[in-house]
């Protein structure tokens, strides 16, 4: 992926039907990642080269998912729980946006 350079500012998203919560188009900066604890794996590599290979291809994939709780420090508005390898492989391609489930909780 040395030459990539995204097209779009976010992935293709895969069409999900009757989604669980709301699916928005949300700028990266907005989402606070997921901080490993130091005796947890962080990238998986089968994985990362899944993504990245779909990302290259073009292929669309699903939502992360994040959460607003109340309690959250600028810029962040929204808090990812799912979808570590998506998250940061975007962050990581330079992509600006991620396609995300919104959950309406807000509790931590």
């Amino acid at each position: 992926m040395k030459d990539f350079s995204p097209s779009n500012n976010a992935y293709s998203l895969e069409i999900v039907n009757e989604p669980i919560f709301p699916i928005k188009l949300i700028p990266i900066i907005e989402i606070s990642p997921i901080i490993r604890a130091l005796d947890v794996h962080t990238f998986v590599r089968e994985r990362a080269f899944s993504i990245l290979a779909a990302i290259q291809q073009n292929k669309p994939l699903p939502p992360v998912f994040i959460d607003q709780p109340i309690n959250l420090t600028p810029p962040y508005k929204f808090r990812l729980y799912d979808g570590f390898h998506r998250y940061y492989l975007s962050k990581a391609l330079g992509f600006s946006h991620i396609w995300a489930f919104i959950n309406p909780s807000t509790e931590l």
